[in-house]
């Protein structure tokens, strides 16, 4: 299952700054990498032109790639699947995948956190 985070009907993303203040407030443990950030973004951008995707979707992503982020939130360091990772890029959903059914059922109230803090919908992806 994956999911991607929106905000509310009728609000705005939030400015990339304040978004990651409230992780950093919400979260016992905040990791933010602009270097992985821009090599996942990279990836995206080169699926998209593998898939022959508009112009238009790949050069939004470009306009963004400069402040995107790889992020990780967690409230317990020890544990091996209750955390979750993801890009974060302005304008844009956050999506979240998991990598085991046991990743994801730990991780559940993590999500519900995220989307509380950020103020956004939790929408079913898959």
């Amino acid at each position: 299952m994956s999911y991607k985070l929106t905000p509310q009907e009728g609000r705005p993303y939030l400015v990339w700054h304040e978004a990651i203040a409230r992780f950093a407030e919400h979260f016992a443990y905040v990791s933010i990498d602009r270097h992985r950030g821009a090599e996942q973004a990279d990836r995206i951008m080169d699926r998209l032109k593998e898939i022959d995707a508009p112009a238009e979707a790949i050069d939004a992503l470009l306009a963004r790639r400069g402040h995107a982020a790889s992020v990780t939130v967690a409230d317990d360091l020890a544990s091996k699947t209750a955390f979750l990772s993801f890009l974060l890029m302005p304008d844009r959903e956050i999506y979240i995948a998991y990598f085991s059914a046991d990743h994801e059922r730990d991780s559940a109230p993590l999500l519900a956190k995220l989307a509380a803090a950020l103020e956004y919908e939790v929408v079913e992806t898959s």
